[in-house]
């Protein structure tokens, strides 16, 4: 009986750390790719893109 109470609190541990850890990762997570915008990139003297050197 205490074997299963605890393989239960485990995994409903487990599964709210799983979920807390892909919050965290979203909200640290860049956004640049929902501007509704094009950049463009050129690789003919490094790589500029955006106007930024990579």
């Amino acid at each position: 009986m205490f074997a299963r109470r605890f393989a239960i609190v485990s995994l409903a541990t487990i599964c709210f750390g799983l979920v807390l850890a892909t919050l965290v990762a979203e909200a640290g997570r860049e956004r640049r790719w929902q501007n509704d915008r094009v950049v463009d990139c050129r690789i003919d003297q490094g790589v500029v893109c955006g106007g930024k050197r990579l």
